[in-house]
Parts: C-alpha cells; sequence; structure tokens
C-alpha cells in the first residue's frame, strides 16, 4: 500500500481540512503535506489514532518502519480478507451495505 493509499482509506478520503480538524494538525501543514506526502511518523500517528486506523499500517507506507519491524504481513488488507471466515465476510458486507 502506498502513502496515498493508506491516507485515503484510514480517513475515508476525507479533505485536507477535515484531516487537520480530526486530528488536530495545523491546516496548513495537511495542505502541504498532502500535496507531496511527507507527513511525519507523529503526524501519521496523529491521523490513525483520530480515525480509528492502524497506525502500524500507516508507518509502514510512509517508509517509518518496514513489515518485518512492524511484524505485519506483506499485504495486511489481502491477509485479513483471507483469513476470514466466509460467514464473516458476509456479515460484514451486509453491514456495509445497511442491511442491519
Amino acid at each position: 500500500m502506498d502513502k496515498a493509499q493508506w491516507l485515503n482509506s484510514a480517513t475515508h478520503n476525507a479533505s485536507a481540512e477535515g484531516i487537520s480538524e480530526t486530528a488536530k494538525i495545523p491546516r496548513a501543514t495537511v495542505f502541504r503535506r498532502k500535496r507531496d506526502m511527507s507527513f511525519t511518523a507523529e503526524e501519521v500517528i496523529a491521523i490513525a489514532r483520530a480515525y480509528h486506523a492502524n497506525p502500524l499500517t500507516g508507518l509502514v507506507a510512509f517508509g517509518y518502519l518496514t513489515e518485518q519491524e512492524a511484524g505485519m504481513p506483506v499485504d495486511i488488507e489481502q491477509s485479513a480478507l483471507e483469513a476470514a471466515s466466509a460467514k464473516r465476510l458476509l456479515e460484514e458486507l451486509t453491514r456495509r451495505l445497511g442491511y442491519r
């Protein structure tokens, strides 16, 4: 997963202004960092915490940790999908589609 993918996934495609407000990072900083994907490790962690995302995935995406250092498989999202039971996948799909 690259930096932009992680940021969009973690923040649910939030705008720079939304990220600033939610993660309590100055707006100008978020605009600048988002433009060149240069968030610091501390900012990645703040964003992950604010959006209840996995900070390790963000730190790996931004190159602050290796996958081995984070104790993660190469593609954590794919691994999670593969490990989930069919019942659990259907429950999540039902929840996301709003049938619950």
